[in-house]
């Protein structure tokens, strides 16, 4: 059976209602946990991503099965991502100058809109807030 493409177009994406309102929750929501991780620290602090640097990484893609299945079949995906020759502070216990990912998808993606990751962000926002002392506490 041949597959169809759909050509993209504007008509395609529509945004949601109260998009931009949406974003520029986002924003702020971020700059604000941001702020309060510099004031805690005293300095600039990656709050939701790294801070900017180049390092060597080695990065293997893996899916199964192994042969390439089309995009619209439904399959685990992944990435590991090993960075190299990281300086700083480390995890107890973890004496490597290398930080490890993996990235695998799972059955579902967990927020279906920029709305509902603004709602994610708000409750990550209120424990940044809420002080090292429970941060700690939770550790």
């Amino acid at each position: 059976m041949a597959e169809t493409r759909l050509r993209y177009h504007d008509g395609i994406e529509r945004p949601a209602p109260k998009a931009n309102e949406t974003v520029g929750g986002l924003i702020a929501s971020m700059t604000r946990e941001s702020e309060t991780r510099a004031e805690r620290c005293g300095r600039s602090v990656g709050a939701s991503h790294a801070e900017g640097a180049t390092h060597p990484a080695i990065v293997r893609f893996a899916q199964a099965p192994r042969e390439l299945p089309r995009d619209s079949l439904t399959t685990h995906r992944g990435v590991a991502i090993e960075v190299l020759d990281v300086a700083g502070a480390a995890l107890r216990g973890h004496g490597a100058t290398t930080q490890d990912f993996v990235l695998a998808t799972g059955p579902a993606f967990r927020k279906p809109d920029a709305r509902s990751f603004l709602g994610s962000m708000k409750h990550l926002e209120i424990g940044t807030t809420a002080g090292a002392g429970l941060m700690r506490a939770t550790e």
